[in-house]
């Protein structure tokens, strides 16, 4: 096993690093010790204090801005050796199995050069009585198995609510939650977001006209109106979203299943009999925003926010989109925005969606979980340039790196990334 330690920094000018007299033969002639891209030469000195602890001068700790306190592990590399803080990242199967792999690799190589050791691993690598892992780490090319403790700050990258609520995944959860920082722990309740952020008086005036549990009789009345949504209050597989458009008493509904469905009714009693037999209380009726089109397809923004060092939230990424006809479809088609806006329009409307963004982060972030650290947002824009709040997201997807427009954007991220966790 891959011991951790704890790093405490006592004051000297020297280049001193006081290890256990347990490890301190396996480094006794090390002269020189790195952290990320920085290195300084160093004297290897034992103690016979906690076999958990090295002491690192002041000087050394100052040189290669390694936190006091921090739990990192050692690599031994001829006659230096590399500290790196432990990162883990909860995933569901293998890294070689994982559908971004190549993102895990480039995530781990950046974490490198920041001085992070990635560790991957799922619930087959977790020994809770022993709180120890046998992760994953990208070494030399090739993913090799490690075992160490549970790392204290960990990314969960579960991909999806099926897999989430798996009562093996709640249970690892709930153990990693009882000793590590876990970022994101669980995928936002849709309408638990939608009542924060309707209570915010600063931020209430993106969302659309929402009536929780509608009767026949409200949704109709809608109808006469504009198009509606009617979208399920809880997650359930079995319960589909519907658009909803009035035109001369007659119905055109799209259903939101796998396939996607178009139908036509003759009557409103004819669709709501058919399809709610039971009744519309499962449901949230909404206001249906036609957005801004281009090429004749609606698009939106979106964002990603990260909270820095200082525990602020900043901007990480944004982006304009095409608007998915189907919630299936992960394939991102990017737009430039030179091709809808002005270089000033671009400006201006980016700097405003970066403050939205923002306010959103730091609102969520109030009254939710305090381990959110990565959040993701769909905003839209209406025909009459309003924006609209689409989507809030827990655990932002990275489809978006695999567009050629964006593909560079991958290491910068990661490196945001890493930059946030450096001092958790």
């Amino acid at each position: 096993m891959l011991p951790t330690f704890q790093i405490k920094v006592y004051h000297t000018n020297k280049n001193r690093i006081i290890v256990p007299k347990s490890n301190y033969y396996q480094i006794k002639n090390v002269k020189l010790i790195q952290h990320g891209l920085k290195k300084v030469s160093c004297d290897i000195l034992s103690h016979n204090q906690k076999k958990n602890s090295v002491y690192i001068s002041s000087s050394i700790m100052k040189q290669l801005n390694i936190k006091n306190q921090s739990n990192v592990i050692i690599h031994r590399h001829k006659n230096s050796c590399s500290i790196y803080y432990l990162f883990g990242v909860f995933v569901h199967r293998q890294p070689d199995k994982l559908k971004h792999e190549a993102l895990y690799q480039e995530m781990a190589r950046v974490g490198h050069t920041l001085g992070f050791e990635t560790i991957l691993f799922s619930t087959q690598d977790l020994d809770q009585i022993s709180h120890t892992t046998h992760g994953s780490i990208f070494q030399e090319s090739k993913w090799i198995k490690i075992e160490t403790d549970i790392p204290p700050v960990i990314y969960n990258r579960i991909p999806n609510r099926a897999i989430e609520n798996h009562k093996t995944i709640k249970k690892a959860i709930n153990h990693l939650k009882t000793s590590s920082i876990l970022f994101n722990p669980n995928f936002f309740n849709k309408w638990q977001v939608y009542d924060i952020l309707k209570n915010s008086d600063e931020v209430n005036y993106l969302l659309p006209e929402t009536i929780f549990h509608p009767s026949s009789a409200t949704i109709n009345e809608t109808l006469t109106q504009h198009p509606v949504y009617l979208k399920p209050v809880k997650h359930n597989k079995n319960l589909y979203s519907y658009y909803i458009e009035k035109v001369d008493n007659r119905l055109f509904v799209t259903i939101f299943n796998k396939s996607k469905e178009y139908k036509y009714f003759e009557s409103w009693e004819l669709f709501f009999n058919e399809y709610f037999p039971k009744g519309s209380h499962q449901y949230v009726l909404q206001d249906a925003i036609r957005y801004k089109e281009y090429q004749e397809k609606p698009f939106h923004f979106r964002l990603y926010t990260l909270k820095n060092s200082d525990h602020e939230w900043q901007v990480a990424l944004n982006y304009m989109k095409e608007l998915s006809s189907s919630s299936h479809n992960t394939n991102e088609t990017v737009i430039s925005l030179s091709s809808v806006f002005t270089k000033n329009e671009a400006g201006v409307m980016l700097q405003k969606l970066d403050k939205i963004a923002l306010k959103l982060s730091n609102i969520l972030d109030t009254h939710m979980d305090k381990s959110l650290g990565e959040l993701g947002f769909d905003i839209a824009l209406d025909q009459e340039n309003r924006l609209w709040l689409a989507e809030v997201y827990a655990k932002p997807s990275w489809d978006v790196f695999y567009h050629p427009l964006m593909a560079s954007k991958a290491t910068s991220y990661f490196t945001n990334f890493f930059n946030v966790n450096r001092l958790k």
